[in-house]
């Protein structure tokens, strides 16, 4: 998914379920920020040497994504393996929707709610959570399978001049690294470019292991923001240091409309952002704070410079949000690299 729904709908679930505007912040930025952090290095900070994770890279780093046979970062943060019982590995690392380690994901998060990042974890895994319902059949590694045969591609929904103007941008975005489209770089959803993350779009086709798949992602994505929902709920009721008075908690059934329009609206995706920025302004399902109506993600507000920046001033860690993120990202990985050892689908 994109920042429409990892950062504008997470933001507006959570401002309507009646969190602080502060926190409904914390968890939106950093369900967002999984997908800009790339730095995985040891990083000198001060008097700190910040052991720096990874949560993401470039998309056009093809020494990466051609060669990748490990699963950081995609199987901790963006493709969560299925896990099911199967005799061949990949399929066992193949993404599902709200899959099998989704749920022990959430209620790890929950562990934490005492720790200052406890926001931040429920951000990221909330990324993950969101990812399955838009990866699911693809695996978080270089493999064959994720390969879609040319031509097959069927978008269905759309206005005749979008639909075009889609298939010419992932035909020229093919084209600028390498070759013929979908078949250079079989890691995750490279196949389709973007098209797994758009929100109005129902797709068909064919992969080059035969398989046909139908995805309607206004149906996935609705589901999705309904889970995002359902765990936030869960979240504000692990502290109420962060219930804002002032609001009170909206039911899905009342925010349903809303949400089910807005995934469905046909735009770009700045247009779909405005679009959530609009619903957050509203003033239909929370008081509108200044803070509302200033919402926006930029990834330098929590980047490796101001992380550096913050620390060598002498902010206290347990208040500097991007080395909170950062830590939240560690326990991620850890907890998931562990489950996937407990069902044997990595060994070492």
């Amino acid at each position: 998914m994109q920042t429409d729904m990892h950062h504008s709908l997470v933001y507006f679930l959570a401002r309507a379920i009646g969190f602080y505007p502060w926190a409904a912040r914390l968890i939106a930025h950093s369900s967002q920020n999984v997908d800009f952090v790339e730095c995985n290095d040891l990083v000198p900070a001060g008097r700190f040497l910040v052991n720096m994770i990874g949560t993401s890279h470039k998309p056009l780093d093809l020494k990466i994504l051609k060669t990748q046979k490990r699963p950081r970062p995609w199987a901790e943060f963006h493709f969560l393996p299925n896990g099911k019982d199967s005799g061949d590995p990949y399929e066992r690392m193949r993404c599902q929707k709200d899959g099998v380690l989704i749920p022990l994901l959430l209620d790890n998060v929950l562990l934490y709610k005492s720790e200052p990042f406890f926001l931040h974890l429920a951000g990221i895994a909330l990324h993950a959570l969101c990812d399955s319902y838009s990866h699911w059949d693809f695996i978080g590694l270089s493999h064959e399978s994720n390969k879609i045969r040319n031509n097959s591609l069927k978008i269905e929904g759309l206005s005749n001049s979008v639909n075009e103007q889609i298939r010419n941008s992932l035909k020229s975005f093919w084209e600028k690294i390498q070759g013929s489209i979908a078949q250079t770089i079989p890691v995750g959803h490279c196949a389709l470019g973007t098209l797994a993350d758009v929100p109005h779009l129902r797709l068909e086709y064919e992969t080059e292991d035969g398989r046909t798949v139908v995805r309607d992602n206004i149906e996935d994505f609705i589901a999705a923001a309904l889970k995002v929902y359902e765990f936030l709920i869960r979240v504000s009721e692990a502290s109420a240091a962060y219930e804002d008075p002032a609001s009170k908690c909206q039911s899905w059934e009342d925010l349903a409309p809303t949400i089910g329009e807005l995934i469905s609206k046909e735009g770009s995706l700045n247009e779909r952002v405005k679009n959530w920025r609009q619903a957050i302004r509203s003033g239909e399902y929370f008081p509108v704070t200044s803070e509302d109506k200033r919402i926006w993600y930029t990834p330098e507000t929590w980047g490796l410079n101001q992380l550096v920046a913050r620390l060598k001033k002498g902010e206290d860690p347990n208040y500097c949000n991007p080395l909170l993120f950062n830590r939240a990202a560690h326990i991620q990985e850890r907890f998931i690299l562990q489950e996937m050892r407990n069902r044997g689908l990595i060994l070492g």
